[in-house]
C-alpha cells in the first residue's frame, strides 16, 4: 500500500536524555559521576522537615530538594554557586529547590573549626545571610556579591554590600547579635555534622549526602532525584571506595 510503513524496518529506539548526557562527558568526568553516584546511593537518609523560609530558589513542592552548606570565603563554594546559578537558568521550572545553610570556617562562631583568621568575615557573612532569610531577592543579591568579591572581602565591605541605609543597618546589626541568629547558625552546623561534613561545600539531595560535582547535581535534577534511573547504566563502574 503506497505510503504504508515497511514492517520489516525496526523502529528507532527513543533517545535517553540522561544516558546521552552522560556519554557526552569526558571519561574522567564520567568516572567522577559514577563515584559520586555510588557515594550518594550509600549515604544514610537523614530526614529533616523542609524550612520554607530557607528556600532561596524554587518551590517547596519541587521533586528535588537541594541543601548546600557554604563558607563565603571558600573558593570551591564560589565555584558551586556559579554552577548552580547556571542550573537555575536552564533547569525546567518546578524541578528543584535550593536551601542555603552555613558552615563558616572560623572558630569564632563554629566550634567544629580549629582556626580563625581574626577577620570575622566568615561569621559575619553567615549571620547576615541568616538575617536576610525570608527575602530571597535581597539574600541572593548580597550573597552573590560577597562570593564575587570573596578574595578581598572585609567586614566593612560586607556592610557596604548589605545596605547603605542607616536604619536598616541598625536592624541587621541587632539581628546579627541576637541569640536567635546564633541558635540558627548552631543548628546549621549541627545539621552538617550529622551528614559527616568533610569540608565545604556540603551538598545534600533529598536528605542524602551527595557531592558538589556540578554534573552530579544537574543529572539528579534531570531525573527528579531518581538515583535508580536506567540512564545511569551508561556510566562506568565506580572505583573502590576507601
Amino acid at each position: 500500500m503506497p505510503g504504508a510503513a515497511d514492517a520489516s524496518v525496526a523502529p528507532t529506539p527513543q533517545s535517553d536524555p540522561l544516558a546521552d548526557f552522560l556519554r557526552s562527558l569526558e571519561p574522567r568526568l564520567q568516572q567522577a559521576m559514577s563515584d559520586s553516584l555510588f557515594i550518594y546511593r550509600n549515604a544514610p537518609r537523614i530526614t529533616k522537615p523542609i524550612d520554607k523560609k530557607r528556600i532561596i530558589f524554587g518551590e517547596p513542592t519541587a521533586p528535588l530538594r537541594l541543601i548546600e552548606w557554604t563558607d563565603i570565603r571558600c573558593p570551591h563554594c564560589k565555584h558551586l554557586e556559579d554552577a548552580l546559578t547556571e542550573m537555575r537558568r536552564i533547569a525546567p521550572a518546578g524541578s528543584w529547590n535550593e536551601e542555603a545553610r552555613h558552615f563558616p570556617l572560623d572558630s569564632e562562631c563554629n566550634s567544629q573549626v580549629q582556626r580563625s583568621d581574626g577577620s570575622g568575615v566568615s561569621c559575619l557573612a553567615a549571620k547576615l545571610q541568616i538575617c536576610l532569610v525570608g527575602n530571597p531577592k535581597e539574600f541572593n543579591r548580597v550573597r552573590n556579591t560577597m562570593f564575587k568579591e570573596q578574595r578581598a572581602l572585609t567586614r566593612d565591605r560586607i556592610w557596604q554590600i548589605a545596605t547603605s541605609d542607616a536604619k536598616q543597618r541598625k536592624s541587621l546589626e541587632t539581628c546579627i547579635k541576637s541569640p536567635q541568629t546564633a541558635k540558627i547558625l548552631r543548628e546549621d552546623i549541627d545539621y552538617a555534622i550529622q551528614h559527616k561534613l568533610e569540608g565545604t561545600p556540603l551538598v545534600v539531595i533529598n536528605n542524602r549526602k551527595a557531592t558538589a560535582l556540578p554534573a552530579m547535581i544537574y543529572t539528579m535534577i534531570m531525573v527528579m532525584g531518581r538515583d535508580n534511573d536506567p540512564g545511569f547504566k551508561a556510566l562506568p563502574p565506580p572505583n573502590p571506595q576507601p
